[in-house]
């Protein structure tokens, strides 16, 4: 474990929480500073307090670091039980830098990025922590992951995410001998509103579509927006019979067909005049690919889902087809 020194002039100065450089040191940094010794705070500066949003530095002392953040964090790990580790890391390493999601005196949380440093004062082994808050930094990356990932009408996601997602797919289908299938959803009358009352109004349409889908399925299958008016859905774990996962495969689109047969309630607005709503149907033609393992690629099975969804629009639209190798 290092010594951790202030160097003066002339001599080599320890870092004491009592006096000299450190003190000042301490008390003037603009984060939020701890000495944590036997894994529980014993000491901290003004920043500490005004960041947590407490009274007096009395309330956050000679608690352990725990007990100012929620019961687990957002890896769902045991606030207590990381805390330990993470202390017990710092003291075998020397330093330690992580991420961590503290409690405020109004309840409200936030993540902070934390220093532990491992220092040596007169006689004490302590631990020398340093808070930095990040939650707008956080907030950036979600807004670029957001932006990555995901389609900015809808907030579906997009083709860079479903790929992901689909390749997943196939990975756990081979591991556990499920089927999964790929469903391709077209509307076949989504033209005729969007150059009949404007984008404006297509995008509403998009919009509630992409709603109802995700009403259909469970909350581990995806739902994705390809492109323009085209969606396609992901379901996986089926049954480990190809039969039977059609069968299934059969009940989730027949369900997305039920729910579009619905009308939609639009909203028309016109500068200068009050806006006037209106009800439209607007079917879909489905296509659905079944994949085990991975039998076929990516870019394959995607493009046997669409090959059956334009099956179903010649042969009359507002169908379902699977596809069907030629043999």
């Amino acid at each position: 474990m290092a010594r951790v020194e202030c160097r003066g002039a002339s001599e080599s100065v320890a870092l004491d929480g009592d006096q000299g450089c450190f003190k000042q040191l301490y008390e003037l940094s603009p984060d939020p500073t701890w000495i944590i010794e036997d894994n529980h705070f014993v000491e901290c500066n003004d920043a500490a307090i005004r960041t947590l949003g407490f009274l007096s530095r009395e309330e956050l002392l000679n608690v352990h670091p725990s007990k100012l953040s929620p019961p687990t964090q957002p890896d769902g790990e045991d606030s207590y039980v990381k805390a330990e580790r993470m202390m017990a890391f710092a003291k075998d390493n020397g330093l330690h830098r992580f991420e961590w999601m503290h409690t405020k005196a109004d309840g409200t949380n936030f993540v902070a990025e934390v220093t532990l440093s491992a220092i040596q004062l007169p006689g004490r082994h302590v631990i020398y922590c340093v808070w930095r808050d990040i939650t707008e930094r956080k907030q950036m990356e979600q807004q670029i992951r957001q932006l990555a990932f995901y389609d900015p009408l809808t907030k579906l996601p997009n083709r860079r995410l479903l790929s992901d997602r689909v390749s997943q797919a196939m990975v756990a289908s081979k591991r556990s001998a499920r089927y999964g299938a790929l469903i391709f959803f077209d509307l076949d009358d989504f033209k005729s509103v969007n150059d009949g009352h404007g984008h404006a109004v297509g995008d509403s349409l998009l919009i509630e579509v992409a709603r109802r889908l995700a009403s259909c399925v469970r909350e581990t299958d995806t739902v994705a927006r390809f492109g323009g008016d085209e969606f396609i859905v992901l379901v996986d774990d089926l049954d480990e019979d190809e039969a039977e996962s059609k069968r299934q495969a059969t009940n989730v689109a027949q369900k997305i067909q039920s729910v579009m047969s619905q009308p939609f309630r639009l909203t028309v607005s016109d500068m200068g005049k009050a806006d006037t709503t209106f009800d439209t149907h607007c079917t879909a033609s489905i296509g659905v690919a079944v994949f085990h393992g991975s039998q076929a690629s990516q870019d394959n099975l995607i493009s046997r889902a669409d090959a059956a969804m334009y099956r179903a629009k010649r042969d009359g639209r507002s169908l379902i087809r699977f596809f069907e190798a030629k043999h």
